[in-house]
Formats: structure tokens, C-alpha cells, sequence
């Protein structure tokens, strides 16, 4: 498990194309490399990887200040990243109310957006019940606490029923539900301490 740099993103994109759904998925692996990349370029980034002999096996991404990285990702990466999305657009005019969608549904939303936020997670396929996911959760649990976070959100499709399972599993409670960008999404919290660190999956 080591942290997520520059050096993983193209991996990390295809990753999340392959395995999420979502806004940066129907935008495709080019969109979704630009936003990592401006993501990893903020210091309220925290983000790992694990690696084998495939490469990228599994990653996790997420902020103790999540407002602050996706401006700071803006700023960082802006012309990369408005580029593809208008790239994306002309390619695919559907996409455009999902991405007009994403630019205002973060205001609008029925969570605090200032809450630390675990945003995405991803295991490569095949590797399900390898404990990867779960050393992902703990090497970000860490890095939160390190920060001095206790507590963390994460919002997840409705349809998507292993990914819930596995969050309850790891101790996360239904705060709430939502819709963007066409989906039914279910917000979770944690709220965890020293004594769970460390444990095994």
C-alpha cells in the first residue's frame, strides 16, 4: 500500500472507468485522468494504491477537506481538465447535463460537503474477497487520523449492493439519500478511533 502519485494515474483512471459508474465514468478514462491528476496536486488529497504483479490493483481517494481539494484540483489542473470535459461533450452531447449536473449538484446537496469524505474506491475485478479493499479503508482511516479526523462520509449508489455490504461491514451507517445525476445514491458516516486500527478484514 503505498501512496498515490502521478505515476499511477493513467492505471487509476482505467481502474475507475472499469469498475465505478458515475459522472467522471461517462466521461471516460482521458476526463477521468485529468481530475486524479488535479486531485493528487492538492495537500488535502489522500489517496493510496496497491500494487501487483497486474499493476493497479486497488485504489482509494479521499479528503479530510474535500471543498478545499476539488478547488484546489481546479486550479491546479483547469485547462487540462476543461479541456476534456469539453472534449467529452462534443463527443457524447448527452453527457452535458451530467456534467452541468456536477458543477451545481455538489451546491445543492442534501449532505455537508465540508465533511472528510471517502470519494472513491476501487478494487480491480477478480480480486473481490482478497482484502484489498479493506487494507485500502484502513491506510485512509490512518491518514484521516493523522490529520486529526474521527469521522468520515461516503455516498454510494442505491443499486449498488456489494459495495454496500462491504461498507456496513466495515462499521458505516446510512446518514441519509439523494439523487444526482440520474442515480439514487445513499450517503454513510463512520466514526472511528485508535481501537480499529490496525485490525484485519
Amino acid at each position: 500500500m503505498i501512496p498515490l502519485t502521478s505515476a499511477h494515474i493513467v492505471s487509476v483512471a482505467r481502474l475507475h472507468c472499469e469498475t465505478l459508474t458515475g459522472l467522471l465514468s461517462a466521461l471516460g478514462p482521458s476526463a477521468t485522468a485529468a481530475f486524479y491528476d488535479g486531485y493528487v496536486a492538492s495537500p488535502a488529497c489522500i489517496a493510496f494504491v496497491d500494487l501487483g504483479n497486474c499493476g493497479v490493483r486497488g485504489f482509494i481517494l479521499g479528503s479530510d477537506e474535500p471543498e478545499a481539494m476539488r478547488s484546489q484540483a481546479l486550479r491546479a489542473r483547469r485547462w487540462r481538465i476543461f479541456s476534456r470535459l469539453g472534449f467529452a461533450a462534443l463527443r457524447r452531447p448527452s453527457l452535458v447535463p451530467l456534467i452541468v449536473g456536477g458543477a451545481t449538484g455538489l451546491r445543492a446537496s442534501a449532505f455537508d460537503t465540508r465533511a472528510p469524505e471517502l470519494t472513491y474506491i476501487a478494487v480491480r475485478s477478480g480480486q473481490g474477497r482478497s482484502g484489498i479493499g479493506s487494507q485500502l479503508v484502513r491506510a485512509f482511516e490512518q491518514a484521516l487520523a493523522a490529520r486529526g479526523a474521527r469521522r468520515y462520509e461516503l455516498s454510494v449508489e442505491t443499486a449498488n449492493s456489494a459495495a454496500i455490504g462491504f461498507y456496513e461491514r466495515h462499521g458505516m451507517v446510512q446518514i441519509g439519500q439523494y439523487r444526482q445525476f440520474g442515480a439514487d445514491y445513499r450517503r454513510y458516516a463512520k466514526v472511528f478511533g485508535d481501537d480499529n486500527q490496525g485490525k484485519g478484514a
